[in-house]
């Protein structure tokens, strides 16, 4: 296979004008006798996919905060797996998938990096040129730093907790909310209690109370997020409906 030729099975569509110009570098190359201080980062189109994966590190860390956070989950180190044993399914279930879709974008970065790194490799000895002998630090970039790669070994690893804990979890009626658990008390309902209410769809006077104990604006916030993912998750209309006609009325 000729990888000039064949670029295009390596590029992925949505981000093809990210790529740098390989046949643009190669007819660079054949114009005229160039030195080896010629390939400048500017000159090999560095400066752009650095910029461009620059953007999507920062989605992708983000990305990954948000689902953490929503989950009761420590970025910052291993999450304590023993508590997905308890969690319950259908989080758990919607958990997984989250994360299945973040590694999935960045196992999508990783395949645009290396694409890029091999045109870089190419041309180089095209030129036979070293990537030691370019006139500044090549692999001090992102692009070959590449620091996704913990990111996606710390998510696959969680992936592989929640796999385990979904065919070794407890039963349906000890299953915990790990996206509730955060809360010790909401209002003056234990989240427990609260996660009943959610699954149930029932007693919305009650889930109604609770949430107008609330004092802090910014907890409040934050559990009424919860409780609303909660209720779409669980297929709880009531609830749902409840939760939202009291964010219109704070």
């Amino acid at each position: 296979m000729r990888f000039g030729r064949d670029l295009h099975i390596h590029r992925l569509p949505d981000w093809t004008t990210r790529y740098i110009d390989y046949d643009g570098l190669k007819l660079w190359l054949k114009s005229s006798r160039v030195e080896t201080s010629a390939f400048t980062a500017e000159r090999l189109e560095l400066h752009s996919v650095e910029r461009f994966l620059a953007t999507q590190i920062e989605v992708a860390f983000s990305w990954i905060q948000d689902i953490f956070s929503r989950f009761s989950l420590d970025l910052s180190g291993p999450p304590f797996f023993p508590s997905l044993q308890q969690a319950n399914r259908a989080e758990l279930q919607d958990l997984q998938r989250c994360l299945l879709e973040h590694s999935s974008f960045v196992s999508r970065l990783d395949m645009f990096s290396s694409t890029n790194r091999t045109i870089v490799r190419r041309i180089l000895a095209k030129a036979r040129v070293s990537i030691d002998d370019v006139p500044f630090n090549i692999t001090s970039l992102q692009l070959y730093t590449q620091p996704w790669i913990q990111l996606l070994k710390h998510t696959n690893h969680v992936l592989q907790h929640i796999e385990k804990a979904l065919l070794t979890g407890t039963a349906a009626l000890q299953q915990k909310s790990i996206v509730l658990e955060k809360f010790p008390m909401i209002g003056q309902v234990s989240w427990q209690a609260m996660q009943q209410i959610i699954i149930m769809d029932d007693n919305n006077s009650d889930l109604r109370r609770s949430l107008s104990k609330l004092e802090e604006a910014e907890q409040k916030r934050d559990i009424l997020d919860s409780l609303v993912y909660l209720a779409t998750l669980h297929r709880a209309p009531n609830c749902a409906k409840a939760l939202l006609e009291f964010d219109k009325e704070t």
